[in-house]
């Protein structure tokens, strides 16, 4: 079976799986981005 043979309906069955699995990639990057800005927060207070 190749790539192109693999069909994914996201209209049909579980929506739970689907929707983390599509979510998971902006979860961590929004994660990433408040880290980051926590981290310069707490520097930028310290130079003050």
């Amino acid at each position: 079976m190749s790539t192109r043979d693999f069909e994914v309906n996201l209209t049909e069955g579980e929506l739970l799986k689907p929707l983390l699995v599509h979510s998971l990639p902006i979860v961590l990057s929004q994660l990433m981005q408040v880290t980051y800005n926590l981290a310069d927060t707490f520097w930028v207070g310290r130079l003050g």
